[in-house]
């Protein structure tokens, strides 16, 4: 057994997701391998079925990167259930960059990911990426809840 198939589901899935945004494209068989062929991906940007339209849209994000890394900060895998919080630093080919904090729910059957729904505040990314916008855009939602 190699290292990259060494571990647990989620800890296979976190060196391959770190390995994809990394070395990109020629990483992106490995990390599909850990999916079913019916995967049912979403996030609060899109939403996709099957492991070839999740091939393309991650095809398409690291095609869109100037410069991408991302750090699983926490797992934790339970009764078929993969919880992960990351931060990724992403720059895009043109504009700033941009940082997210996120979570991954993952499901699991049969050792593949039929399941997966990635949360990350998209507007509190895009205030990063602007001096001064990030703390106005804190003030704000103090301000609301």
């Amino acid at each position: 057994m190699s290292p990259s198939e060494e571990g647990t589901l989620g800890q296979r899935w976190s060196r391959a997701l770190e390995t994809l945004f990394r070395e990109r494209e020629p990483a992106l068989p490995a990390f599909l391998s850990l999916y079913d062929e019916h995967i049912q991906f979403q996030d609060p940007l899109q939403r996709v079925s099957g492991v070839a339209a999740y091939a393309e849209l991650n095809r398409r994000f690291l095609a869109r990167a100037r410069r991408l890394d991302i750090t699983v900060e926490e797992l934790a895998e339970q009764d078929g259930r993969i919880f992960a919080s990351w931060r990724l630093k992403f720059a895009p080919r043109i504009g700033p960059e941009l940082t997210l904090e996120g979570v991954s729910h993952l499901r699991v059957r049969e050792g593949r990911i039929v399941y997966q729904r990635d949360h990350f505040d998209t507007a509190g990314g895009l205030a990063s990426a602007v001096p001064g916008l990030s703390s106005l855009y804190r003030a704000v939602l103090t301000r609301v809840t």
